[in-house]
């Protein structure tokens, strides 16, 4: 069984900057995704996060002994966002209410290759927060790279996990 999604207005992709015209995608129950005209949608990005919370069978254990490296640079940004330091400390160090979990990502940077963890957990008060981190163990220490607050989807499955 199969859904079949249509976009019908015309929308222009975040990510690439191209101009998505009417199209059809296939959706099968699973999420599995195959596009009828060979276009992207711009929503594609946040399903594949979304599936990889869903169907994530093994977790990821961080590093206690890492310590956070803080700068006016990331700070900053996650402040956009509404989110302060001590609430990405909380989700990393899991002292929230809920588990943390923790998903790897390769991040290529021309030759090397950078590694950086997607977390999905709460700081104390239960507020739901999704944080990348990069990790430094040679240096002993962890950067955020970016946080900002679960979308209502990604909170949706994130508790549909934590029943499991």
């Amino acid at each position: 069984m199969c859904f079949l999604i249509k976009i019908s207005a015309s929308s222009r992709a975040f990510n690439s900057g191209s101009l998505i015209k009417k199209s059809s995608m296939i959706v099968s129950p699973l999420g599995h995704m195959s596009h009828v005209n060979g276009l992207t949608p711009f929503f594609y990005k946040s399903l594949d996060v979304i599936k990889k919370l869903r169907y994530l069978f093994h977790m990821i254990r961080l590093d206690p002994s890492l310590k956070p490296d803080w700068d006016g640079d990331n700070i900053n940004h996650i402040a956009v966002h509404g989110i302060h330091p001590d609430q990405v400390e909380e989700v990393y160090y899991s002292e929230g209410p809920f588990p943390t979990f923790v998903t790897k990502n390769k991040k290529k940077r021309g030759k090397s290759t950078e590694y950086r963890y997607r977390l999905w957990g709460t700081d104390s008060s239960g507020f739901c927060i999704e944080v990348i981190v990069a990790p430094y163990p040679q240096y002993g220490l962890w950067r955020c790279v970016t946080a900002f607050p679960m979308s209502d989807s990604t909170k949706k499955i994130y508790f549909k996990r934590i029943k499991k």
